[in-house]
């Protein structure tokens, strides 16, 4: 069983449970830009103490899942991990936080399909939002190359007006200016 396989049967288990979820992280660089390698799966989701039981019982058969863990997540709008018992693939399940760009993201989640089943993505613009973001807090240039690759990509279909207004609120804008200049 390969990463993908494990997205989309995670993916396949939360849908059928109702879970609002979006896949972000490299996953999602991936869906909307240029391909990378990852370790991980990275999912934003928004539960609450109540389907920690039901995620736990729909999960802990093939995967490492402490149930502590989630209920601990959700109390402190963190993250709990699932580890795929096969392959050590990493799942990090990442509470949607009450900000408005979380909220605002995560209603612009997009349904996409993956090999034909259907997965909810964040949108391409969030991504590169997100990524310019990171890559000013951390200055690790992969998330400069993410944001990039997605801009090439999806250049002529992405809302520029939404990044601008969201990369100036986070002062990212001359960020985004570069990284326009390079994507032409």
């Amino acid at each position: 069983m390969n990463q993908i396989e494990i997205l989309l049967q995670t993916a396949e288990r939360l849908n059928s449970m109702r879970i609002p979820y979006m896949v972000t992280g490299a996953f999602a660089v991936t869906y909307y830009g240029k391909p990378r390698s990852t370790h991980d799966i990275d999912l934003i989701v928004e539960i609450d103490m109540s389907d920690t039981e039901s995620l736990h019982e729909v999960f802990y058969k093939d995967f490492y899942a402490s149930k502590e863990a989630m209920e601990e997540a959700v109390r402190h709008h963190s993250m709990f991990n699932l580890i795929h018992n096969e392959t050590l693939t990493k799942i990090d399940f990442w509470m949607l936080e009450d900000t408005v760009f979380d909220r605002e993201r995560f209603s612009r989640r997009v349904e996409g399909e993956l090999r034909g089943a259907p997965v909810f993505f964040s949108s391409p613009e969030d991504i590169v939002i997100v990524k310019l973001d990171w890559f000013k807090k951390t200055g690790i240039h992969k998330h400069y190359e993410d944001a990039l690759g997605i801009v090439l990509v999806q250049q002529d279909s992405l809302d520029f007006e939404y990044v601008r207004d969201w990369c100036e609120r986070g002062s990212t804008s001359e960020l985004l200016e570069r990284l326009l200049g390079e994507a032409g």
